[in-house]
């Protein structure tokens, strides 16, 4: 995958990582049996691999507010 001239290194690394060590060894432990949830994890390097770009939007927890922000987190 090539990486824009403008990408820094915390954010190449996790990738990279993904790439060079989790994929190759498939996803097993160190005793060759495969991971708990693994169906979960490969939903989610899956899931990291798609966006262009991603947010983290941090908001307040715990609210009684009616506001889209609250409902999106009682999902």
């Amino acid at each position: 995958m090539p990486w824009p001239e403008h990408a820094s290194w915390q954010q190449v690394k996790p990738f990279l990582f993904i790439r060079t060590v989790i994929t190759p060894l498939g996803l097993a432990t160190a005793t060759g049996k495969p991971i708990q949830h693994l169906t979960l994890v490969h939903w989610l390097l899956n899931a990291l691999q798609a966006p262009r770009t991603v947010a983290i939007v941090h908001c307040r927890a715990h609210t009684q507010e009616n506001t889209p922000v609250t409902q999106g987190n009682a999902l």
